[in-house]
């Protein structure tokens, strides 16, 4: 050891206390695995472009929540809006969503 703030492998092994290395692997991987705005940007903004260019009758995923819904009109790309589902809002939850996220 070269200066006397460093510690031994098995000095910081013992700082870890309960905490073993596998574990602590895992709770790393999970939080990796947590979406990061760029990944749900890029999600939300995916399922909108394949939304508009699907065709009548298609199954769709609401850009907003990811649900599957039938396309039933050449304009529909969310599966509720306020005006039909009351406080369920998907595409003004996706709008505001964007809005927030991409200063554009």
């Amino acid at each position: 050891m070269n200066s006397e703030h460093e510690i031994s492998e098995g000095e910081a092994l013992d700082e870890w206390g309960d905490c073993h290395p596998h574990e602590l692997r895992h709770e790393i991987i999970e939080l990796m695995r947590q979406p990061t705005v760029q990944n749900v940007i890029r999600t939300v903004t995916q399922r909108m472009s394949k939304a508009k260019t699907a065709k009548v009758g298609e199954t769709i995923e609401c850009p907003s929540c990811g649900k599957g819904t039938v396309k039933t009109t050449y304009h529909k790309v969310f599966c509720s809006n306020y005006k039909t589902h009351g406080k369920r809002n998907c595409k003004d939850r996706y709008h505001n969503f964007i809005r927030e996220h991409c200063n554009t």
